[in-house]
């Protein structure tokens, strides 16, 4: 086989978003944040990082956007302040960016029964208008129940007497960003209207329906939402099924136990039921672990996107834990024991490896073991009559705090982003592409191609 032309030589020994990286022990690594005291645990080490918010959201890449009365924060994971932005008004509610570089923010208007979604870059402190929601869109008008329904139909001018109590407190649940689209939804009230979920164009504001029968949205990653829908008229029974909606199609997952509450990552669900733990399988369709929890009361605090980390907090001993399950080794690891989230304020790096939560308006950093593999994609073709083939690779590792230590090619260092030209000989030709983090964890793929001279030349 030929050598490689052009070759480039770079080794990882730094994290790939450019924080600062320390070991704590065995696979955990951590970010120290600035002027925060260690709270440090067996299997984990945590920050009080003394800043203050309503809600906080943990980035993929460690940015910290911070919601504080009516400013928007944005740290890195050292805690060192980046952007603020401070508003003439107090957000309902506010929603990332993946990268952090800017959020959408929401005000319902409850006077004029509209509600305003602008965004709001971090770069050039702008605030722009995305769509206006009218009557008929605002959270919680535009799914009633049908017998509601019936009524309107009976007696238009029924509809804003009706529905004047949801002008005044009904609000959007949570949303997420893909691409140049946000997803935005409400909960149901029920008995009165059932939950929706909207999409819509950052470009343009237009604005589709996902699903106007939605109970809640279980979880989120990248392209992908998972949620419960509700099946009668009166939106009050939960139909026992996961629905998937991906690249415009929705579909629906029948799980083999009832549940109440489900949370979804990657191709997980999880649900607690009469103080056990369960997962799906959402591919298999099936459950694939179940465990009794090791204290009182359990309930899931959260789900990692990749799906392999269940967050769970329960009572032990007279006090309250938080520990995790993680499906790689299926047991139940306790990482914290004080001052512990309620629903709704935990928040997760992709793999789990890092999490935020608030804590009577304190925010919290912590730190579990990292056991995800790089991402690598590896491209070339399968044969060629050609004596040299482009070869392209892209390899990423989806935490922040380990970092990539280095990806090799047959061998040899390579950077994490290339393309070049390798010579073949006659017949097969196979090459290896290993991804590896600084905890150790390897992702390695073998391709093969089949080189035949072109007979006709």
């Amino acid at each position: 086989m030929r050598g490689l032309k052009p070759f480039l030589l770079l080794l990882f020994v730094t994290s790939l978003f450019g924080y600062t990286v320390k070991k704590y022990k065995n696979n955990i690594f951590y970010v120290n944040f600035k002027n925060a005291p260690s709270l440090k645990e067996q299997d984990a080490i945590l920050f009080k990082t003394g800043l203050k918010g309503r809600k906080a959201f943990l980035l993929n890449n460690g940015k910290i956007i911070l919601h504080a009365q009516n400013t928007i924060y944005r740290y890195d994971a050292s805690g060192k302040l980046e952007k603020s932005i401070e508003l003439d008004f107090e957000p309902d509610i506010v929603i990332p960016a993946r990268d952090g570089k800017f959020v959408v923010i929401g005000k319902a208007m409850r006077k004029a029964k509209e509600y305003k979604l602008y965004t709001i870059d971090f770069k050039s402190s702008t605030k722009n208008l995305i769509v206006t929601l009218d009557s008929d869109h605002f959270p919680g008008v535009y799914s009633p129940i049908v017998k509601v329904k019936e009524v309107i139909k009976e007696d238009p001018s029924f509809k804003d007497d009706y529905f004047s109590q949801v002008y005044e407190y009904a609000n959007f649940e949570g949303g997420v960003i893909h691409g140049n689209t946000l997803y935005i939804w409400y909960n149901p009230d029920h008995g009165l209207y059932f939950g929706t979920i909207y999409a819509i164009s950052l470009k343009n504001g237009k604005l589709r329906v996902i699903n106007d029968s939605i109970d809640h949205v279980c979880g989120s990653t990248y392209n992908t939402l998972f949620y419960t829908v509700l099946k009668d008229e009166d939106a009050a029974e939960l139909d026992n099924a996961v629905y998937i909606y991906s690249r415009g199609k929705e579909r629906r997952i029948p799980l083999p136990i009832s549940i109440s509450t489900v949370y979804c990552g990657g191709y997980n669900a999880a649900t607690i039921k009469k103080d056990s733990l369960y997962v799906f399988n959402l591919k298999k369709k099936q459950v694939v672990f179940s465990s009794k929890v090791p204290g009182k009361g359990p309930y899931i605090l959260g789900i990692s996107q990749s799906g392999n980390r269940i967050f769970v907090v329960y009572e032990k001993n007279n006090t309250s834990a938080l520990g995790v399950y993680d499906m790689r080794v299926k047991k139940i690891t306790p990482i914290y024991t004080s001052g512990l989230p309620g629903p709704g304020n935990l928040t997760l790096s992709f793999d789990g490896e890092a999490f935020a939560f608030l804590y009577r308006d304190i925010l919290y950093m912590g730190y579990i073991e990292d056991k995800y593999p790089p991402f690598v994609r590896f491209t070339l073709p399968d044969s060629t009559h050609s004596n040299t083939i482009k070869v392209t690779i892209r390899a990423q590792d989806a935490s922040f705090v380990s970092g990539m230590k280095g990806v090799y090619f047959n061998d040899k260092p390579i950077s994490s982003d290339t393309s070049f030209m390798v010579g073949l000989k006659e017949g097969e030709n196979t090459f290896e592409v290993m991804a590896e983090d600084r905890a150790h964890n390897i992702k390695a793929i073998k391709k093969t191609v089949v080189y035949t001279k072109n007979s006709g030349k």
